[in-house]
């Protein structure tokens, strides 16, 4: 039996020097929405400059479907639904939903409508940020031609515009499976829109991001090579360059693309694709990367997750203060689907955090997550938003990020509140601490390079005196870092157990 000593002294808090971001205080899940999500339902952006963020959902019922955008304003802590608009004839269910926020104070909404005789438009509405005012947008691309794949994306620089990009299988041999990816863009806010242009043939299911003003990053499968393709503009979406990100000849199948980009005078334009990944025997999430503006590109990354498969990745890049990148994923854990959330500074595009659990219920498989970010400029403030569906039947969690810190070297924190006692001992973890109120307390295991060995222990609990002990048989010698958790405070121990 392995005996093992503790001694509680502060250390650094798994930001060591080759560390790129700070995971710090993600607090406890909260239900948005209860009842059943359409696939590819959940969208969020978020207004930057501010605490203003924003969730869309298609909510599916019994006597129709539901379009909803809500509004927070503090964090997460709050939300306000600001639209909602009916669709009787479950048009939307099984469609995809996308929202941004646009200039001057508006959010664009667009979706993919069954309803009427124009089975398959793409359409929108423009909604203000307090909900006061709502407009409907004329259709991007009458029906019946769009059955999924819709992808969103706006400029806040010199050239405002919002683009649209959508997967047209209008004419086209559904038998060979040939649908085309087109792409359209309003300059006025969705008044009016430009003619639709195909952008790539025999391909499906698009992601796009903007990067510098005019430049335009999309990523799409092919049918018929299943593999990733990613095509840059520098002129607003009037030609493109293409470039292959896998390569059948590894026998992989490539799916689900997410694009993000980020842009300023100090690292230029980068830009980020993830895509799902399956080998011989797991999925996993690949990722490439490109530092000059498309112009050659770095292939075959893998980011690091769970246990089990991972895949339906979602990635979205800060465009002010820190340039980040955010990355989340699901994975086939033993006990249930997680969620897994990592970011990576722009300045140094492969040096990712570790991968951390940030869903406290069991996610489902049968959509994506969506991640987001929020806060002013300043690095402090610059913090994740995570959306997700969870069983129950398919209701949408989310969780909020109350601070995230970026540094080059290490960091330290003061441990919980109220903790007492952390002791490693004869196989068991015992701890003794304080709630002042109802927290979640978390309790993690890792190695002394911040690689997570185990979660020892999630679970919330009502306030008052706590002690906790958990078994932690089989443990090898060696040093460890403890960390616990209390709501939004952290604590690190270094924990040393010999044989």
């Amino acid at each position: 039996m392995a005996s093992c000593r503790t001694r509680e002294v502060l250390v650094v808090l798994l930001l060591l020097a080759a560390s790129a971001c700070a995971q710090l205080d993600w607090g406890i899940d909260r239900r948005l929405y209860s009842g059943i999500i359409g696939q590819d339902g959940i969208a969020a952006d978020r207004a930057p400059g501010s605490d203003t963020a924003f969730a869309g959902l298609i909510a599916s019922s019994p006597s129709g479907d539901t379009i909803r955008v809500l509004r927070t304003t503090d964090q997460g802590e709050h939300w306000q639904p600001i639209w909602t608009m009916s669709q009787p004839d479950h048009t939307c269910s099984n469609l995809s939903l996308r929202v941004c926020a646009a200039p001057g104070g508006w959010i664009v909404v667009m979706w993919l409508d069954r309803a009427g005789a124009n089975n398959g438009d793409v359409a929108g509405a423009r909604v203000s940020f307090d909900g006061s005012s709502a407009f409907t947008l004329q259709p991007v691309a009458p029906g019946p031609d769009t059955l999924t794949g819709l992808a969103l994306t706006r400029s806040f620089d010199s050239l405002p515009v919002i683009y649209v990009v959508w997967q047209d299988e209008l004419g086209r041999d559904r038998a060979e499976r040939a649908p085309r990816i087109l792409i359209t863009r309003s300059s006025d806010l969705g008044e009016t829109w430009t003619a639709p242009m195909p952008v790539l043939d025999s391909f499906e299911t698009p992601a796009v991001d903007h990067g510098a003003p005019g430049h335009l990053y999309l990523a799409a499968r092919s049918v018929r090579r299943q593999d990733i393709a990613v095509v840059f503009s520098t002129d607003q979406g009037e030609s493109w360059r293409q470039s292959w990100l896998t390569n059948d000849s590894t026998a992989h199948n490539d799916m689900f693309p997410s694009v993000a980009c980020t842009h300023d005078s100090a690292t230029g334009e980068r830009a980020w694709v993830s895509y799902d990944s399956y080998g011989t025997s797991s999925w996993d999430v690949d990722y490439a990367y490109t530092i000059n503006a498309g112009g050659t590109w770095v292939l075959g990354r893998t980011l690091d997750g769970g246990s089990g498969d991972q895949f339906l990745s979602n990635l979205d890049c800060t465009n002010s203060g820190s340039r980040r990148v955010r990355a989340v994923d699901l994975s086939d854990d033993v006990d249930g689907f997680h969620v897994y959330y990592r970011c990576a500074q722009a300045a140094n595009p492969t040096n990712w955090s570790s991968a951390i659990v940030v869903s406290d219920t069991q996610a489902t498989d049968a959509m994506a997550p969506v991640v987001t970010s929020y806060g002013v400029s300043s690095d402090t403030l610059d913090k994740g938003l995570v959306f997700y569906a969870g069983i129950g039947p398919f209701d949408l969690w989310y969780d909020a990020q109350q601070f995230t810190g970026l540094s080059e070297g290490p960091m330290t924190l003061s441990p919980p509140a109220g903790l007492q006692t952390a002791l490693l001992a004869r196989d068991e973890l015992k701890i003794r601490v304080s709630l002042a109120r109802r927290e979640k307390l978390e309790v993690d295991l890792y190695t002394i390079d911040g690689r997570q060995v185990r979660r020892l222990n999630v679970g919330i609990y009502p306030a008052g005196e706590l002690e906790l002990r958990i078994p932690v048989p089989g443990l090898a010698a060696g040093s460890y870092l403890l960390r616990l958790r209390a709501g939004r405070e952290s604590g690190t121990f270094k924990t040393i157990c010999v044989r």
